[in-house]
């Protein structure tokens, strides 16, 4: 009797974890969602008021954060590979 009402309390544990953790992902989802609208609806807005601009700015800055990190990480791979005598 025990080992069933341990083996029902471990599927249960399961089953809450993975309903957290699919309520999370359609909480995040939502949010990235929100805001792809929100950015998209400033775009096309004219005049763009105070806000949208401020939206608009931060996401060009994130967009331009995210290049240079790339182009840093290439840059770095090259710099590695011609230091090292490149690939032998």
């Amino acid at each position: 009797m025990k080992d069933i009402l341990e083996t029902i309390g471990v599927v249960l544990l399961l089953i809450l974890t993975v309903a957290m953790i699919l309520a999370v992902i359609n909480c995040f989802a939502g949010k990235c969602i929100d805001e792809e609208q929100q950015i998209h609806d400033c775009y096309i807005q004219e005049p763009k008021t105070k806000e949208c601009e401020y939206i608009l700015w931060k996401e060009e800055l994130k967009a331009l954060k995210n290049k240079n990190q790339d182009d840093d990480f290439v840059t770095g791979m090259l710099l590695g590979q011609a230091m090292s005598g490149g690939l032998k």
